[in-house]
């Protein structure tokens, strides 16, 4: 029975793969022994004599790169730790890892850390809240005065106190509080006043007809007035009416 040539082939084929795993085997199993090792006729001679001598031996066995050669313990500057020393830190080490107690129990005080720091920012939160609440109603006075507003005039001139006296009762001043001059509205509060230009700016209604004075000063308290615009009318008819009747000068 004659066989084809792809027949033939892979036949071939297969007999060399047999060869290649049989030849792998037996260099696997039975060569290793008998690899040759040679070994460099410099490292083999004999006991030094000197330690000059054994300095060059040790010279002689560094690595064929350079990287590495044999240094005595006793000139060496690196510390050297004791194995055993090593193995009982590494065993202390693991020790506070392997007690599920410790870690509970710190756990438990991470927590209890950790929640009394919550409870102590909300406190401060809190306190932090009513500082400002506190500072806003003691800001309310501060801010009522910072609104003040008074309207001034100035009436000037060389006035007489008998002339001024006069004018200032027919337009419906009165002689009261601070020692000066006030139109008083319905509930009997200051609404226009008048002072002395010269300081400290009160009159004394006993020496009127001796009083003599470069000017007086009319104003109104705005901040304090329920409808300003009408009383700042009455103020300039007031002004106005008091340097017609004395013959003086108005100036705002």
């Amino acid at each position: 029975m004659e066989l084809e040539l792809q027949e033939w082939l892979f036949l071939i084929l297969g007999l060399v793969i047999v060869v290649v795993l049989v030849h792998g085997f037996w260099v696997q199993y039975f060569g290793s022994d008998r690899l040759p090792l040679k070994l460099d006729k410099r490292f083999v001679s004999t006991a030094p004599e000197s330690n000059a001598g054994k300095e060059a031996i040790d010279l002689k066995a560094e690595l064929p790169n350079g990287g590495a050669r044999v240094v005595k313990v006793g000139t060496s500057q690196i510390p050297v730790s004791d194995p055993a020393q090593a193995r009982v830190r590494q065993s202390a080490a693991k020790t506070p890892r392997d007690d599920p107690a410790g870690s509970t129990e710190a756990a438990s005080r991470g927590a209890h850390d950790e929640g009394a720091h919550d409870e102590g920012a909300q406190t401060n939160e809190r306190q932090a809240d009513a500082a400002a609440a506190s500072s806003a109603s003691d800001a309310s006075p501060l801010t009522a005065q910072q609104e003040t507003l008074f309207l001034v005039l100035n009436i000037l001139g060389d006035l007489s106190g008998q002339p001024l006296l006069e004018s200032l009762m027919d337009q419906g001043f009165e002689y009261g509080e601070k020692s000066i001059f006030h139109r008083l509205d319905e509930a009997g509060y200051p609404k226009i006043s008048l002072a002395n230009a010269v300081e400290p700016g009160i009159f004394d209604i006993a020496s009127m007809n001796a009083l003599t004075t470069p000017g007086v000063t009319i104003f109104m308290c705005a901040h304090e007035c329920e409808d300003a615009p009408a009383v700042f009318e009455e103020l300039l008819l007031a002004a106005a009416h008091l340097a017609e009747d004395l013959g003086a000068q108005l100036c705002d």
